[in-house]
């Protein structure tokens, strides 16, 4: 694991899971690009988590951890990074989930 982070459901708290999670992309030595969808990717998890989990309370807890992933294969050479997000807010209910029109 590279890093563990314990942050209660604060809006204000996403700028610094950002930095974070923008930092640790650097450090395993992804492209620009592939760093800014990651942080995005993070930033809407966490955004999701505050407003459908928690339903805009503050103070609750969320748990953010990130490890290294190995490449297996010679293809994807410097391997990936695995964020997990764990939270005690409503879970989602699938058959509740819709699909949106792609056109």
């Amino acid at each position: 694991m590279l890093l563990k982070l314990e942050l209660q459901s604060n809006p204000e708290a996403l700028c610094l899971v950002r930095a974070t999670v923008e930092r640790a992309a650097e450090v395993l030595h992804f492209q620009d690009a592939e760093t800014r969808a990651i942080v995005r990717s993070v930033d809407e998890a966490l955004a999701n988590v505050l407003r459908h989990a928690y339903g805009g309370r503050p103070g609750l807890p969320i748990e953010m951890s990130c490890s290294r992933v190995e490449s297996g294969g010679q293809k994807a050479a410097q391997g990936g990074i695995e964020i997990l997000l764990a939270d005690k807010g409503v879970p989602v209910k699938p058959d509740e989930l819709k699909g949106r029109p792609l056109d």
